[in-house]
């Protein structure tokens, strides 16, 4: 064998020892990871009484949260402009349509966002809470009657269904005998309902979304906009909102993880893996799990059993998460939760189990400090792996919590003016500010 064989053979085994080292130390860190540890240990730094919502120390240690999954890049509005000539919008599909490809950008001269909502054809009542919405566009001097001027259109049909067998077959065709539909550019379908839209109509053309439950499959982002699901609770938050409660230290909570809610027969599997947690913890003092089976269509009950009798004597579910450092936060008919917000208004870090959920507000807040967003498949390991972050690193992602909720939903609420009093306003409030930094020149960095 010459030299340069020799050699050659020679960096081949070197490689491969490397190789070999580098493959052991993955699969050692791989098995720390995962290895179990005690649930005392989240909990077991002293207390630190914090007056405001400010980070802890730099050289704290580094969170070993799970990212929540990317979406991909999107173009900011300065950038559209030169995209929009190449363009046929016709011939766009609607699940590939983009601002820059299915959104007129001349009927937006600003300087202020308006909207045109064909007034004269409105014959509610809404099955879903979009008379709220078209409420207050009409009280934030957002809406006109000339739609000549508008920037964007809303529909008046309500296109919220429950159940599959309440789908209007005559939907698409009644919105395409809007006479300003154009084929849904610059149109908004807003959406806010426990259920799943794509069930009942999918795209409605190229209009876009303003939906509750956004899925990661079909999320146009920078053209759809997903927004919270509201209960009782985050929607008066003036009456349940305590800073002071919220701000309560994690080392000071009783609880590691809770969840309190319903399970029925046509909800996804996340939940019946929670419920064989349940079962599997029940005798654990840190881990609270409560659900409730019984539904008013008896088709839709399951046996629970013991679990039934525990969720009917449970503590109350403001006090749980008081006292929790995390709250999960399951998918349910659709891919949103309701324990999202819930978590956050009482201090505890929101864990959301699905998948496919698209958080609030997407891209424009960044999630991915506050929110643990945890892989459905790897449920069964969640308790050990959350019981593992550091205690810095638990502190600072409530604080980020805190933050963000108190920037888009508490803010503007003033107990005094009932027209903002509740949390749902304010998430349309910062709906529109998005719009308008999407549609209108110089309007990105300006509340209007």
């Amino acid at each position: 064998m010459n030299r340069a064989g020799a050699t050659f053979l020679s960096c081949c085994a070197l490689a491969i020892c490397i190789s070999g080292i580098v493959l052991s130390d993955s699969l050692a860190i791989s098995s720390r990871l995962y290895k179990s540890t005690p649930l005392d240990e989240i909990l077991s730094a002293a207390p630190q009484k914090t007056a405001d919502l400010q980070s802890e120390p730099e050289n704290q240690e580094p969170s070993t949260a799970i990212p929540i999954p990317k979406l991909g890049d999107w173009a900011p509005r300065e950038g559209w402009g030169h995209l929009q000539k190449g363009f046929h919008p016709d011939v766009v599909p609607a699940e590939k349509c983009r601002a820059y490809s299915c959104f007129n950008f001349s009927k937006c001269p600003g300087p202020s966002l308006k909207i045109y909502t064909y007034p004269h054809l409105r014959n509610g009542p809404f099955r879903s809470l979009m008379g709220p919405f078209l409420s207050y566009i009409n009280v934030s001097g957002l809406e006109t009657v000339n739609p000549e001027e508008a920037c964007i259109f809303i529909p008046p049909f309500d296109v919220a269904c429950n159940h599959i067998e309440e789908k209007d077959e005559n939907m698409l065709t009644k919105l395409r005998e809007l006479p300003f539909w154009n084929n849904g550019r610059n149109h908004l379908i807003y959406y806010n309902n426990d259920e799943e839209p794509v069930v009942c109509y999918g795209f409605l053309d190229q209009a876009m979304y303003v939906s509750t439950t956004q899925s990661l499959t079909d999320f146009r982002i920078g053209y759809d906009i997903s927004i919270p699901i509201f209960s009782e609770l985050t929607r008066n938050i003036w009456l349940h909102y305590n800073r002071n409660a919220a701000i309560r230290h994690p080392a000071e909570r009783k609880l590691l993880v809770t969840f309190k809610g319903s399970i029925y027969q046509s909800q996804g599997t996340i939940r019946r893996n929670l419920l064989a947690l349940a079962k599997a913890y029940a005798a654990h003092p840190r881990i609270q799990l409560f659900f409730n089976c019984k539904f008013p269509f008896e088709e839709r009950s399951i046996n629970c059993g013991r679990l039934q009798r525990s969720f009917d004597s449970s503590p109350d579910f403001k006090n749980l998460l008081a006292d929790s450092v995390f709250g999960l936060c399951p998918e349910g008919f659709g891919h949103h939760s309701f324990r999202l917000l819930e978590s956050m208004m009482f201090g505890a870090i929101p864990v959301v189990l699905s998948d496919e959920y698209v958080l609030p507000f997407v891209p424009e807040v960044n999630w991915a400090e506050c929110v643990i967003h945890y892989p459905e498949h790897l449920v069964l390991d969640m308790f050990s792996r959350l019981s593992e972050m550091p205690p810095a690193a638990v502190r600072k992602r409530q604080l980020k919590c805190l933050e963000l909720f108190e920037k888009y939903f508490v803010d503007n609420v003033d107990p005094a003016n009932p027209a903002r009093a509740d949390g749902e306003r304010n998430a349309f409030h910062h709906v529109f500010n998005f719009l308008a930094a999407r549609s209108i020149p110089h309007t990105a960095a300006r509340d209007f």
